[in-house]
């Protein structure tokens, strides 16, 4: 699953701060970047560059950093690899 779909999924429908960055995400969908499978650094980095250069407010860039931690955490379990993220 790819972090857009993991927003969508788990934070579209909430009154969470997750849930103003998922339904942010979901306004700019035609643009927001589809990470594929692995590299999530690379892809950390990608997406963050995106927010920042489309003027992603700090408590955005927060959010948006605690969701990603969740994600690739998520992702690792489910994939079986190890649970070590980066710091």
């Amino acid at each position: 699953m790819n972090f857009y779909n993991f927003m969508m999924k788990n934070y579209l429908s909430t009154d969470m701060p997750g849930g103003d960055l998922a339904k942010d995400m979901w306004e700019d969908k035609e643009k927001f970047p589809r990470n594929g499978v692995g590299k999530y650094v690379a892809w950390h980095k990608l997406i963050r560059s995106y927010l920042v250069e489309n003027e992603a407010c700090d408590s955005c860039l927060e959010v948006f950093e605690k969701c990603w931690e969740e994600y690739e955490l998520n992702e690792r379990k489910r994939r079986g690899m190890p649970t070590c993220i980066r710091s």
